[in-house]
């Protein structure tokens, strides 16, 4: 028996693995706002993969679609009686080096959530799999990047999910040692530039890349290895409706937002030696690793990615395997005769340090095009760090910027104004509430009115009035919903239309509410046809209300309705012909609306542009634009052109975008710009009296946190 393996699991035992997935983290890297991770892919392989996503989408639901059925929704029963992979023989080097200040323990007593008290993971959160029979778990990478490891119980089953931070490895072992079971614990020490692991019984050190004890009495033997898939929480969701999440709340006063690992990542990272280093591949890139009876591939993801292999079948040791790539939720792995096998997806080191003889699959692909040229200019730090701010331009020609978080709790309340005369920051008075994410106004007035948002981590129905002419905030009669990601549109009649969001402990709203600015009130409007947070509303040349997209109760929509002040109605009008989230929406200079971008929910970012005609009610494909967003923003320019800017891409390695372009609604057609000096994610976009635009913050996330730093973009003369 190994040392790993379940006691009731008899060594004769012929069962093979059938779950979903390979089990190893497909990046190594910072994180997103909910938690996703890096691949190194270039801009050039983005353009690759949005025409690989066209070919999936014409290929059907057969053959690509029953294979990631396979790697995502067939339940492991055990890998004992497999021979194990044969792991090439690496000299022991085994090195202290703790890797982060604080001390963080493995979770022994995990805490689980149900999908809807799951608040605190987005759509795209990246999540370690576990299906052990009926039993289906997610464990969010960014708590596993601080622990290592979570000592649990799935199934019957003693297991231990680990995750190594360097290779970006993961692996889920049954921890039983001479047949009992073991809590894992992480250590300072690394062998082969992965962790090593300690058990409660022997203290014998345990190989996160393999389950092998490399030190201690248990020296040799092998825990017994289980399926696992890295994926993205909304994918894995979609296969296992009633899966358990991993909660926040495991007893340790951690922001897991923040990433533990910076030192350790990017260009000049700190890198620990390894017995092998092989240069056929850059030290970092990410490949899936495949070994059969001694023989092992290494499959590079952007190979994969750039020869449009989705599914595949090749030769491996004398067996045919299966090799699945599903790249809009970097989602891969490896199946023999149709059984989930064990797989490594993490950086190439880390293979190559256990396998020096792999092969390696595929061509290279070309190399990128040289990086785009700096086109805006810094215009000198805010006087706090901002982001989910808002910024205002003001009668005045002035900028009010409020509100926002600095990355680290409490909300601002701060606020200050932005002189485009004499390029400066200046403090102004502060909110009554502090906030981020919430919405501001300019009345018909002049003053700005202030909406919802989150104070910390609670969503609000404040609201508030700033004057400009007094520099001061005055609270006005709260909403009647609390309310975030919701719209707040000024109206011809100067009420303003308050629409949808999330409540914060509920679906998206259809609820709607009026503000009237000379009773400082709030009334209860019509309800819109859907539910909807996360969507955009535009005032038309004749005074309605385009509402269009955002999340509805069941996803992302297609859907968009008209809100008619005359009425004081809702109608529904023409869907556009792919449902968005995050989307872009701009009233051009002919009354037109045009939409760009968002996401489809699991999907990543779209390329495509759509227009909206009022007069016909329908939407039309107005071509693509050249780099894929979502989150993004983008403003009308004098000459006609759309200036579109940041954003969230298909390459979670280039999740904050810092490229712009030109949309030019006549021809259908946008070239690139340039780059804005940050790369940044739902940032403000203001145009301003002298034709420039100014921009300023972005949501953090670990690597891209709240930022002082503005920006300014000088269009052209034409």
């Amino acid at each position: 028996m190994n040392a790993g393996q379940h006691p009731h699991a008899a060594n004769g035992d012929s069962a093979k693995v059938r779950l979903g997935g390979d089990g190893q983290p497909v990046v190594a890297g910072k994180f997103m706002e909910s938690g996703g991770v890096l691949l190194n892919m270039s801009e050039a392989q983005i353009s690759l993969r949005s025409q690989l996503f066209a070919a999936i989408r014409t290929k059907g639901p057969n053959g690509f679609r029953a294979a990631v059925w396979l790697l995502l929704a067939v339940a492991a029963v055990g890998l004992s009686a497999q021979a194990p992979p044969s792991w090439a023989t690496a000299s022991p080097h085994i090195i202290t080096a703790p890797l982060i200040k604080k001390k963080v323990g493995g979770i022994d007593h995990p805490k689980f959530v149900t999908p809807e008290h799951a608040d605190f993971m987005q759509v795209k959160e990246r999540v370690i799999g576990v299906l052990v029979g009926k039993d289906a778990k997610a464990y969010p990478v960014r708590i596993l990047r601080w622990h290592q490891v979570v000592n649990d119980v799935i199934g019957g089953r003693a297991v231990a999910v680990t995750y190594c931070p360097l290779t970006g490895n993961a692996a889920v072992y049954e921890r039983y040692v001479n047949g009992k079971p073991v809590l894992l614990s992480p250590t300072d020490k690394l062998y082969e530039s992965t962790t090593l692991f300690s058990d409660s019984a022997t203290h014998s050190l345990w190989s996160q890349f393999n389950g092998e004890a490399v030190a201690g009495s248990q020296k040799g033997k092998r825990m017994t290895q289980l399926p696992s898939i890295n994926t993205n929480w909304g994918l894995w969701l979609a296969f296992h409706p009633k899966s358990l999440a991993l909660s926040s709340d495991n007893g340790y006063a951690l922001d897991y937002d923040e990433d533990p690992y910076g030192d350790y990542e990017g260009p000049g990272a700190i890198q620990f030696p390894v017995s092998h280093q092989d240069n056929r591949l850059p030290r970092n890139d990410l490949v899936l690793g495949v070994d059969i009876d001694h023989h092992a591939e290494a499959f590079p993801l952007n190979r994969l990615a750039y020869e449009n292999k989705t599914s595949m079948t090749t030769d491996i040791g004398g067996k045919k395997i299966t090799v699945v790539f599903e790249p809009r939720t970097i989602t891969v792995g490896a199946a023999d005769d149709h059984h989930h096998i064990p797989a490594y997806t993490g950086q190439w080191f880390g293979w190559a340090a256990f396998h020096p003889n792999s092969q390696i699959w595929g061509k290279e692909p070309p190399k990128p095009p040289p990086p785009l040229p700096i086109v805006f200019k810094d215009a000198g730090d805010l006087t706090y760090a901002r982001e989910g701010n808002s910024a205002t331009l003001l009668k005045t020609g002035k900028v009010l910027i409020a509100g926002g978080d600095s990355g680290h709790s409490p909300m601002i309340a701060a606020a200050e104004l932005y002189d485009p005369v004499k390029h400066a920051f200046s403090i102004t008075g502060g909110m009554k509430k502090p906030r981020g994410g919430h919405d501001a106004t300019l009345l018909a007035d002049g003053r700005v009115l202030f909406t919802g948002g989150m104070d910390d981590h609670a969503v609000i129905a404040d609201a508030e009035i700033y004057d400009p002419q007094t520099g001061q905030f005055t609270a006005v009669q709260p909403m009647h919903s609390r309310r975030e990601k919701h719209t707040a549109t000024l109206l011809k009649n100067g009420m303003v239309l308050i629409a949808g969001g999330y409540p914060g402990d509920a679906g998206p709203e259809a609820s709607t509410e009026l503000f009237d600015p000379a009773k400082g009130q709030f009334l209860s409007g019509p309800s819109m046809t859907s539910p909807r947070q996360d969507h955009s509303a535009t005032l038309l040349p004749d005074g309605r209300v385009l509402i269009v997209g955002g999340t509805g109760a069941k996803g992302a929509l297609s859907s968009a309705e008209i809100y008619d002040p005359a009425t004081g109605r809702f109608t529904p009008t023409g869907n556009m012909s792919i449902a968005r989230q995050g989307q872009a929406a701009t009233l051009l200079a002919n009354g037109k609306v045009l939409i760009t971008g968002g996401s489809t929910g699991n999907i990543a970012a779209l390329k495509s542009v759509e227009i909206y005609d009022p007069t016909t009610g329908r939407f039309t494909s107005a071509g693509d634009m050249q780099v894929a967003r979502e989150g993004h923003r983008q403003v009308l320019l004098a000459d006609g052109d759309v200036l579109i800017v940041g954003g969230l891409g298909i390459d979670p390695q280039h999740r904050y975008i810092a490229s712009a372009e030109l949309y030019n609604p006549a021809t259908g057609r946008s070239r690139l710009l340039g780059q804005m000096l940050l790369p940044r994610f739902g940032p403000t976009l203001t145009l301003l009296g002298n034709g420039q635009i100014l921009v300023t913050g972005r949501f953090s996330a670990p690597g891209y946190y709240a930022t002082a730093t503005a920006e300014l973009y000088q269009p052209p003369a034409s």
